[in-house]
């Protein structure tokens, strides 16, 4: 009792001998998960710090990176962890990336959805094509990767579509609000 006192927050008992650790300082999201954008989501008082962004764990310099918003976009497409890269893209101003990227408008579709082509991707010579849309539910805009064989139609309706895996048709349809 006395050691929970002093702020030990874990004990364990293993081969007759006691372990104690002190309670870490734990920063959650509002899905419950582990995520701080300003400090450790995981910090015990003058020791081990952990970071993290919608529960996923990120080295420091990294993090910090990504939380400053000064990530590029070549330095965001080298993350290999695709959870840990989707988190980066969601987190770059997706105006600041498509700068970046140097991408080019190529369509407007339904509800201002834009289709850009960003042409020697990342130095690859190869074009890669990307929606810049609106979450008409929170007001967030991000960008979506299309795959290519779709994006090449030039069809931001069509891509869209894609991405819900429907026919054309019947995205125009769910979105005609006339």
């Amino acid at each position: 009792m006395q050691a929970k006192e002093y702020g030990a927050g874990y004990r364990v008992e293993w081969e007759d001998t006691l372990y104690i650790v002190s309670t870490p300082l734990v920063r959650i999201d509002t899905q419950n998960r582990f995520h701080s954008e300003d400090a450790p989501a995981i910090r015990w008082k003058g020791g081990k710090e952990f970071y993290y962004l919608r529960d996923e764990s990120f080295d420091k310099p990294l993090w910090q990176k990504i939380v400053d918003k000064t990530i590029t976009a070549d330095e965001v497409m080298k993350i290999a962890d695709s959870d840990k890269r989707a988190i980066a893209i969601s987190m770059l101003k997706p105006e600041e990336m498509l700068k970046q990227l140097k991408a080019e408008l190529i369509d407007t579709g339904a509800e201002g959805t834009k289709l850009y082509a960003c042409k020697n991707f990342m130095g690859t010579r190869k074009i890669e094509y990307c929606m810049f849309m609106k979450d008409w539910s929170t007001d967030r805009t991000f960008i979506e990767f299309v795959p290519p064989a779709i994006g090449r139609k030039g069809s931001a309706v069509l891509c869209q579509a894609a991405a819900y895996g429907i026919p054309e048709d019947q995205y125009l349809a769910i979105n005609d609000r006339g």
